[in-house]
């Protein structure tokens, strides 16, 4: 039984090539500290990042995007955690600059 290849196969396998190709911000921002402080600044840049995805992909497999849909207030919490978050690194990014 020989495989069907849809239709529209050609764009998606350029579009997913080009989308893969593409940098995206961590990668954008690991050479920017890479052309700043060097190799070792953006190791570590890229190993936080790594730690960041892995953390993440964790809560994603223990079920925390059910929990955020079926709570409002757990959505909210994150929501405006993530705002201070950012407030805070504004702050400090302005105190040392």
């Amino acid at each position: 039984m020989p495989i069907e290849i849809p239709s529209r196969f050609p764009e998606y396998l350029v579009a997913s090539i080009l989308i893969i190709l593409a940098p995206g911000p961590s990668v954008l921002f690991a050479i920017a500290r890479a052309i700043s402080w060097g190799r070792a600044a953006a190791i570590a840049t890229v190993a936080g990042n790594a730690l960041g995805m892995f953390a993440l992909s964790v809560l994603v497999a223990f079920g925390l995007g059910p929990i955020l849909q079926r709570s409002e207030i757990a959505f909210i919490a994150v929501q405006v955690l993530g705002g201070l978050y950012l407030i805070y690194l504004g702050i400090e990014a302005i105190r040392h600059s």
